[in-house]
């Protein structure tokens, strides 16, 4: 029996042809009404079957609508969910592999799912070492550079210090000659040229 033959307790006359039924849009609960179901299993499932069951939103009101392709399609859903005894998960892959298969990709094993997650856990831990490997190259290199610096800047400050000592030994020195030179300019003054001669004699 066509889906469109009845709607409510509206009888639609089939001999006015297929564009008046492409053009006919139904609610969710007058959809359900018309497959037999409740409106909450088909609220289902527009949850877990959007994407395949063809439908619009109405600007109007907001509710959802189903043209005849979505009406198809949900019938078409209710005839593998409850006379083929599909589930939806079943269902969903059928209609994501284009009809090509109902059977869901297996899921794992608790114990491979195990499997692979130290898997990914050993190659984590093995790129993390290599990481600190490298690391490590990287830090004594540049501990080596630093003492390499470090050494020529304690030759450096070794010279410097050597050339600083020198200097100031012979600002000493000429500090000293020159207070010599100065006592030596004031005696000579006072005693005059010939008292620097007779206590240079009586020195010998």
């Amino acid at each position: 029996m066509d889906i469109f033959e009845n709607h409510g307790d509206n009888k639609l006359d089939k001999d006015q042809g297929s564009d008046v039924d492409n053009e006919l849009e139904f609610t969710i609960k007058e959809a359900a009404n018309i497959i037999g179901e409740t409106p909450n299993v088909v609220r289902n499932w527009m949850k877990e079957l959007r994407d395949y069951i063809p439908h619009k939103k109405d600007a109007s009101n907001g509710y959802t609508k189903f043209d005849k392709a979505g009406m198809e399609r949900l019938k078409e859903i209710r005839s593998l969910h409850r006379e083929q005894n599909w589930s939806i998960k079943q269902i969903e892959n059928y209609f994501a592999t284009g009809g090509e298969s109902f059977k869901p990709e297996p899921k794992k094993a608790t114990g491979e799912v195990i499997a692979d997650e130290l898997k990914e856990l050993k190659e984590e831990i093995k790129l993390l070492r290599e990481h600190n490997e490298q690391q490590k190259q990287f830090n004594m290199a540049l501990i080596k550079k630093l003492d390499e610096v470090s050494n020529r800047n304690e030759e450096h400050y070794k010279r410097f210090d050597e050339t600083a000592r020198s200097l100031l030994k012979t600002k000493k020195m000429l500090a000293v000659a020159d207070d010599v030179s100065k006592n030596y300019s004031k005696d000579l003054g006072k005693s005059g040229f010939k008292g620097f001669l007779s206590r240079l004699f009586q020195g010998k």
